[in-house]
């Protein structure tokens, strides 16, 4: 998550302003490839020669300037797109903006119970990735509030301290969230259809019992 913090006093008694952009600099780029798509087109057009790709004749300058529109309306979306949180004395204030529009919601900050300072485990081509999250907890998830992210668990536990403290709520840390929880189950699951493959006993966890002697 990007996200620009501001703590200062604002007219408005907001205690914290919170703005995201979690895919500006990709829509930045995906925009660059879009200009250069639609350059390549206009160029066939007017040039006079559409047959800007081989094997389409002269709709190929027509078909990649269709999809650089698309891409450039994509690339637009993901600039615009973004969370604007202001957390003031009483209520936390979401707006989410799109190139469709924004939609804004409000939430009393009573109804806010802690702050929630928490691991997710991701698997990745090389492995296990980890990161240390801020969380606003709020029992209904879809209204909790990511507040910092960060792979130094200092960092983030300090973050966790200053929020708490400014928000005047208690502090948890949980070791672990869903995603490692599945990140454990993958690995059993491996460790187990190794040793099945090697033909050995699988152990149950209970200690083996003694057979019973043949008379």
């Amino acid at each position: 998550m990007q996200a620009t913090v501001d703590k200062r006093p604002a007219a408005d008694t907001a205690l914290l302003r919170i703005r995201c952009a979690t895919r500006a600099p990709l829509g930045a780029l995906l925009l660059v490839i879009a200009v250069l798509w639609l350059g390549a087109a206009i160029h066939g057009v007017v040039a006079g020669d559409p047959a800007i790709v081989p094997g389409l004749g002269a709709a190929g300058a027509y078909l990649v300037g269709a999809l650089g529109v698309a891409l450039a309306l994509c690339a637009l979306d993901w600039m615009v797109r973004g969370r604007t949180v202001v957390i003031s004395q009483g209520a936390v204030a979401v707006t989410d903006r799109s190139l469709r529009g924004s939609r804004a919601w409000r939430e009393p900050l009573a109804n806010y119970r802690e702050i929630r300072a928490y691991r997710e485990l991701h698997t990745h081509r090389a492995g296990v990735r980890s990161w240390f999250v801020v969380r606003l907890w709020h029992p209904e998830p879809a209204k909790g509030i990511e507040l910092a992210r960060a792979k130094d668990p200092t960092l983030i536990e300090r973050q966790a301290r200053d929020w708490a403290g400014r928000l005047g709520l208690p502090l948890s840390w949980e070791q672990y969230e869903p995603a490692a929880a599945a990140v454990g189950r993958a690995q059993r699951r491996s460790e187990v259809g190794a040793v099945a493959s090697a033909g050995q006993p699988m152990s149950t966890g209970r200690p083996a019992q003694p057979e019973a002697a043949t008379r």
